[in-house]
């Protein structure tokens, strides 16, 4: 539904030139949710623009249902509003002085496409039974909470039936708990309604939950790419790794290798992690990130078992998390809230699963 073949865009700005995204390239499948993550500055949002026809590319291609609405050989470049798509705002962007109804039915009564008041009526109720909130059509945009807000957004986009939907933050002005339920309504929206998406976000929960693929970004390239559990689980090198929440990003040294299974000098003792597609060779130095969850904390040692000192807890409702000195290092630990409970100085024996690590290469590597 989507393609994008090495998108360039530079800013010319008082202080030299500004390459925000080089040389990007990506697709989006029929039906599919694509995720841009990545941190403020990475580039997420100007590419999500660029598609949008919001920023004119330097360079490289863009493809929407196999048709070009940029190419940079040919210098087409197809205006927004004759682009098949629709794009939900981080703002919302809903007009205060009209109704729900009126919001919704907008795009129809300015674009260049004619409808019949009778084919408004229809598309918006189809729309607003799309996102379940029918019984507000007739409701001021102004007697509204943050989530009807955001429902009425999308209705407005969905109300001109387009191939791509594009999101720009749009859970970042919600309070915790709407986001959590907003999160899992958009998902089932875009799996019932068949929907290919591109969206941005820089919350790592939102992305796992929503995606198909991730297209995880730094400083205007692709880190890597791939299904959320593919990207948390294996991340490729130290920014995916710190930014998909790994917690424990330790430089280390390999000690041994077993097939995929790698046992690596941590500075604290020997810790094994798992190298899915990469093989490492005794001595070389890598970095293994360790999951806060994927260890165990206890008072008792155990064979392998490693002897640290806790230094804080904080209970967060579903776990606790701690931090612990482990010889020069501070490691991070979360525990199920049900678990033994520790305090300030006590000394505790971490055990490490290599299932829940990986090995990645080094700086230098």
């Amino acid at each position: 539904m989507l393609k994008v073949d090495g998108l360039v865009k530079i800013y010319h700005t008082d202080y030299g030139d500004v390459q925000a995204v080089k040389g990007v390239s990506f697709e989006v499948g029929d039906g599919e949710v694509v995720t841009l993550l990545g941190p403020s500055g990475c580039g997420k949002t100007t590419m999500l623009r660029c598609v949008a026809g919001l920023e004119r590319p330097d360079g490289g291609d863009i493809f929407i249902d196999e048709t070009p609405v940029f190419a940079s050989g040919a210098s087409a470049n197809v205006a927004t509003h004759n682009r098949p798509i629709a794009m939900v705002f981080q703002s919302y962007a809903i007009w205060p002085h009209m109704s729900v109804f009126e919001n919704v039915a907008y795009p129809l009564r300015v674009g260049k496409q004619r409808f019949s008041k009778t084919e408004i009526t229809a598309r918006v109720h189809a729309s607003l039974e799309m996102v379940r909130i029918p019984e507000l059509a007739s409701r001021s945009a102004t007697m509204l909470s943050g989530g009807q807000q955001q429902r009425v957004a999308v209705a407005r986009a969905l109300v001109r039936e387009p191939k791509l939907l594009l999101f720009d933050e749009p859970l970042s002005n919600l309070d915790a708990k709407l986001r959590e339920e907003m999160r899992l309504e958009f998902k089932e929206l875009f799996q019932r309604q068949h929907l290919s998406a591109l969206y941005v976000t820089h919350d790592l929960l939102e992305a796992l939950v929503l995606s198909d693929r991730i297209v995880v970004m730094n400083t205007g390239v692709i880190a890597q790419i791939g299904s959320p559990r593919d990207v948390y689980q294996a991340p490729r090198d130290q920014h995916v790794a710190d930014f998909m929440g790994a917690g424990n990003v330790i430089d280390a040294t390999v000690q041994s290798v077993d097939g995929e299974r790698v046992t690596v000098d941590a500075g604290f003792g020997d810790i094994g992690g798992m190298s899915p597609g990469i093989a490492y060779a005794e001595g070389q130095q890598v970095i293994i990130a360790i999951r806060p969850e994927g260890m165990t904390m206890s008072r008792a040692a155990s064979d392998g078992a490693l002897e640290a000192v806790v230094q804080t807890g904080a209970f967060l409702g579903s776990s606790m998390e701690y931090l612990v000195a482990v010889g020069d290092h501070t490691l991070r630990v979360r525990t199920p809230p049900t678990t033994e409970q520790f305090d300030l100085d006590d000394k505790v024996f971490l055990t490490f699963y290599p299932d829940n690590a990986v090995v990645i290469p080094g700086a230098a590597a």
